[in-house]
């Protein structure tokens, strides 16, 4: 029975006997140690269960009508007083019941984790996030109770994370958690970047988000915690004579190299190739990154990408599928960024990102619109005077692809 219900609906059980069940306010959940009341109402009379129902209901909703105003430890006496004055629980059955004042960390991480793996996400996404996590359970300590955690100590956290090494990086890959906290004079190259730092604690926020949203939590206390700037390094497109030698490679390499193509060709993110679908409407094959249950980055990142003629005369539409489950991300990325950028003679700020700058830049060059390349990449149109809110259609799938023919690479 929720509590906002203005009726009381009793139930009763096989012997006829009523009961009295209701969900417990999420704020309140912390108090009671427990998710709903069950109370027998002892009685297979109607009127007098009745009774006793709006009595425990209305001693309940003044519980609930004072939780915004008294102490933490006067509610704690006043819910306690409920439960073993008003319903007279036996308080062997209280001590049955997950504690939720005493949840660990280990615990706490162990609900997330069943509720997450329901949710529609791809597997990357799931194993990055939870890696994230475990990073967090590991410098917290898996038996800390997760309400004793303050701001402070999320701050402690995000300045030990601005010295922890990149943990997929040689040596630190085979090293556990305890190993790496030991070590001294980490080289700066192998730190994780400030952005990073902040994706560790968007995942520990999500984390906590689900929490309070349970009932678990009755705050969220990395709200106020200083995250760090994200370092500013400028990606740098590719020149034409870098393309001609990077392409060059790409032929030598097959399959991988498509994959590679495909990033020239259509300026998607990294971790786009893996969320994209085949499309066909009216005649035009597209990057379908708009279907329902797609997580990207931002909305503007729902879009359709038409699939340019290169592209279909090198074979993707039969091939995209089987590319995405013979290669992962980290290894399309790895390759490139630490062996096939080694090809060309000017390295600086350039990385496999660096071809959705390319992209961009040679439609500038063919003199396309500026709104047609933002809503090709998935950005929010930079002309102000022409947004998705006024043309909520944006451009005509034809549209797009004359600009993605434009390119010539």
């Amino acid at each position: 029975m929720s509590i906002n219900q203005p009726l009381l609906k009793l139930n009763s059980n096989k012997y006829g006997v009523y009961y009295l069940r209701f969900r417990i306010a999420k704020k309140l959940i912390r108090f009671f140690g427990q998710t709903y009341i069950n109370k027998s109402l002892n009685t297979s009379d109607h009127s007098r269960a009745k009774r006793k129902a709006i009595h425990y209901r209305t001693k309940y909703l003044e519980l609930l009508d004072v939780s915004d105003w008294i102490s933490d430890k006067t509610l704690q006496d006043s819910v306690d007083n409920y439960k073993f004055e008003v319903l007279k629980l036996p308080k062997e059955e209280n001590n049955r019941t997950l504690d939720y004042r005493k949840l660990s960390i280990q615990q706490a991480y162990n609900l997330f984790d069943k509720w997450y793996k329901k949710q529609n996400i791809l597997e990357q996404q799931y194993k990055v996030v939870t890696k994230r996590l475990s990073i967090a359970i590991s410098y917290f300590g898996e038996n800390t109770p997760i309400t004793k955690l303050t701001t402070d100590d999320i701050e402690e956290y995000i300045d030990f994370l601005s010295a922890f090494p990149n943990p997929i990086k040689k040596p630190y890959k085979t090293m556990s958690f305890k190993e790496i906290r030991n070590l001294t004079n980490i080289p700066n190259k192998d730190l994780i970047s400030s952005s990073t730092v902040i994706k560790y604690i968007k995942a520990f926020r999500q984390f906590e988000s689900f929490l309070v949203d349970d009932g678990k939590l009755h705050r969220r206390i990395s709200k106020r915690a200083n995250l760090p700037t994200p370092s500013t390094v400028n990606v740098n497109p590719f020149t034409q004579t870098d393309l001609k030698t990077l392409f060059d490679e790409f032929n030598k390499i097959g399959d991988l190299g498509l994959i590679y193509y495909t990033y020239a060709y259509t300026g998607m993110r990294t971790s786009e190739f893996w969320k994209s679908r085949i499309g066909y409407i009216d005649g035009i094959y597209y990057f379908d990154l708009s279907y329902k249950g797609v997580e990207l980055k931002t909305s503007s990142s729902k879009r359709k990408i038409p699939i340019h003629s290169k592209l279909i005369d090198m074979g993707i539409l039969k091939s995209l599928e089987r590319l995405q489950k013979s290669y992962k991300q980290s290894m399309v990325s790895n390759t490139f960024n630490n062996k096939l950028i080694n090809s060309i003679l000017d390295t600086k700020n350039k990385v496999l990102y660096g071809f959705r700058h390319t992209f961009a830049t040679e439609l500038k060059k063919a003199n396309v619109n500026i709104d047609k390349i933002s809503e090709i990449l998935g950005h929010h149109y930079e002309n102000t005077s022409t947004t998705k809110e006024v043309y909520t259609n944006g451009y005509s799938l034809q549209q797009l692809r004359e600009a993605v023919e434009t390119l010539s690479l």
